[in-house]
């Protein structure tokens, strides 16, 4: 990432909530292009990193930005919905910024999601609404969701981002 590319805060933020081991498989659902991952990976140095998003410019985008992790094996990228995806292993830790499917409508995607965390894995859902009044919904709905997939959320997380705080849930299936 060059000096020019500024970070977005939300993902800063995420980086260190999420707080991974040295050999923790992590997924990032909606993964964009990459950034989240190239703040991660450094500190997978045993692990893997697995991030799957439903552009194709997205993930060729994170491909190229993560390009040493891709070549070294301790990352991977694909094009897929998370309605459609399929991963080969469990995971101690998966995220998603900003994916609003969870917390609106009926979330089918967690019960899938449920089945990808590895024992005493967490899910981390993380949003930056564009006003700071609906973070009160979002609570709500990612609450009312995560219970009704079996998940138990362990934290709600708030922080003071710019221009509008952040949020995270913080769930696990255990």
């Amino acid at each position: 990432m060059s000096a020019a590319e500024r970070i977005p805060e939300r993902l800063s933020w995420m980086s260190g909530l999420l707080d991974p081991r040295p050999s923790d498989a992590v997924l990032e659902l909606g993964c964009g292009n990459g950034v989240l991952a190239a703040l991660l990976l450094p500190r997978l140095t045993r692990g893997h990193y697995l991030g799957l998003d439903r552009s194709t410019a997205a993930v060729a985008a994170a491909v190229w930005r993560n390009s040493d992790a891709v070549a070294s094996g301790a990352a991977s990228f694909r094009v897929v919905e998370v309605a459609k995806a399929e991963p080969e292993r469990r995971y101690e830790r998966i995220v998603a910024v900003n994916l609003n499917g969870f917390w609106t409508g009926a979330a089918p995607e967690l019960a899938r999601v449920r089945d990808w965390l590895a024992p005493r894995g967490r899910l981390y859902l993380a949003y930056q609404p564009p006003n700071a009044a609906a973070l009160a919904r979002i609570e709500a709905g990612l609450r009312e969701n995560l219970q009704r997939h079996g998940y138990t959320v362990a934290a709600v997380e708030v922080a003071p981002l710019r221009p509008v705080p952040g949020l995270c849930a913080i769930a696990g299936a255990d």
